[in-house]
């Protein structure tokens, strides 16, 4: 009975204008600024549908953990939403979990996670 949803980031580059420059920045290193303007974008998706649910915009700079915590008041209530491994912040997943009524979540564990099984639900759960 849940819906069930995704969240991840995109980064294309757009035409380059002096105007995208200033609006989105471009990839810089040790030599300086280069490349095309970047845009990056977070996408909430439902799954069944593959219809976007919201996204949201910004320059190059922004992290994706930032722009996605701006999707969470658009995720449906009763529903488990996916992140990568990529999102795992806690302020992140628990106000998307408390942002309203009956809301879950999902990431991969990263490689040295430590946690504490609290009960089994079956073998290999």
């Amino acid at each position: 009975g849940l819906t069930l949803n995704a969240v991840d980031g995109v980064v294309w580059h757009t035409q380059d204008t002096p105007e995208n420059a200033e609006a989105f920045g471009k990839a810089s290193n040790q030599h300086g600024e280069r490349g095309y303007p970047q845009v990056r974008m977070v996408c909430l998706m439902e799954l069944s549908s593959h219809l976007l649910r919201a996204s949201v915009m910004d320059s190059y700079d922004v992290n994706e953990m930032r722009l996605a915590a701006k999707l969470a008041d658009s995720a449906p209530d009763n529903s488990i939403t996916l992140f990568d491994k990529g999102f795992y912040s806690l302020g992140l997943l628990h106000d998307w979990h408390n942002a309203g009524e009956n809301r879950h979540w999902l990431t991969p564990l990263k490689k040295n996670t430590q946690y504490e099984v609290v009960c089994k639900l079956g073998k290999q759960d």
